[in-house]
Formats: C-alpha cells, sequence, structure tokens
C-alpha cells in the first residue's frame, strides 16, 4: 500500500480524530518491537513502515516512503476527488496532505458535508465563525427530528470545539514551525 492510500483509508475510518494516529502518522516515533499498535497505527520496523490490519493479525507495508522520514508531511501533494468520498469535495483538486487533514478535524467532523473542501489556508476564527454565527440555531429536542442541511446546530457546534480547542490545538507540536536560538 502506498502513502496516499494509507492516509485516504484511515481517514475514511475516522482516525483523523487520534491523536495517537497523527502523531505516528505525521512524525517519527519509536516503537519497542513487542509493541502491537492499533489498526492502522504506522510503525517503522525492519527498515520498512508497516501497519497492522484485522486486530493486528496482518501487516501490511506502506511502500515508497524515503527513509528518515515520517508516513507523512503536511505539505506532501495529493490529488482528492469525489470518487475518494471525501464529504465536500465535489470536484478534482490537487492539494496537500494537511489542508486535508484539516478539512478532516475543522469541517467534516463537527458538520459532516455542509461545508466544502477549499484549497487555502483558512482561520478557524476569521473564516469559520462569523459563517457558523449566521447559521446557528438550536438542536432539536427529539433526535430524530428532521434537520435543514443549511444550517448549524448547537450540537454541531459543540463537536466544532473540540476540534479547535482540543484536536487543532494539540497539533501545533508537530505541525508548527519554530528555532531555538
Amino acid at each position: 500500500m502506498d502513502a496516499k492510500l494509507f492516509y485516504l483509508s484511515a481517514l475514511k475510518q475516522g482516525l483523523y480524530k487520534e491523536l495517537a494516529w497523527i502523531i505516528r502518522a505525521f512524525t517519527l516515533t519509536r516503537v519497542a518491537p513487542t509493541d502491537v499498535l492499533p489498526d492502522w497505527h504506522p510503525y517503522f520496523r525492519d527498515g520498512q513502515w508497516w501497519i497492522n490490519l484485522d486486530s493486528g493479525e496482518k501487516q501490511e507495508p506502506i511502500v515508497g516512503i524515503p527513509e528518515g522520514r515520517p508516513v507523512l508531511a503536511r505539505k506532501d501533494a495529493i490529488t482528492i476527488g469525489p470518487e475518494h468520498g471525501i464529504p465536500g469535495v465535489t470536484q478534482t483538486v490537487k492539494t496537500n496532505v494537511g489542508r486535508v487533514l484539516f478539512h478532516y478535524i475543522v469541517k467534516v467532523y463537527p458538520f459532516g458535508n455542509k461545508f466544502p473542501f477549499e484549497d487555502k489556508r483558512i482561520s478557524p476564527g476569521r473564516d469559520m465563525e462569523p459563517l457558523i454565527a449566521r447559521l446557528l440555531t438550536d438542536t432539536p429536542a427529539d433526535p430524530d427530528a428532521e434537520r435543514d442541511p443549511k444550517l448549524i446546530y448547537v450540537d454541531e457546534l459543540h463537536r466544532y470545539g473540540e476540534a479547535t480547542g482540543g484536536l487543532l490545538a494539540g497539533l501545533s507540536q508537530i505541525f508548527t514551525p519554530s528555532t531555538t536560538r
């Protein structure tokens, strides 16, 4: 399996919500030879990147990754389109894996397919929150009530808070470049 197929498959399974998976996919981490990781969590062993499948019963290599680098880097190029089943993607776009991860965390997790994928830098506070505020309405008391797909509900706003205040904030150590004197 190549890194792009690994990435898209893991995203579809919701692994973008797991900080441990993001750390393992985007950084170099050490794993003891006796460690058994959850399915789809990449690990480097015997000169090769691997993932476990079927509750660890099957191991599959991730191919095409140069030695000494993580499985993914945020600026790695990727082409996505409607055929990949990513909510909000309506046309083929050449982008990078960091923007796709951001889309899943900030748009898909809280709101499903209510927001389109945008191949540009987006600020949650500047770009998303004014739009959310205009569309915000109470969550229906009846959980089976039909929802207007053009509105944002309070329960979705709570997930957005989890995404931006929790998961996204936790990624700053991985994705924010810094220097030390």
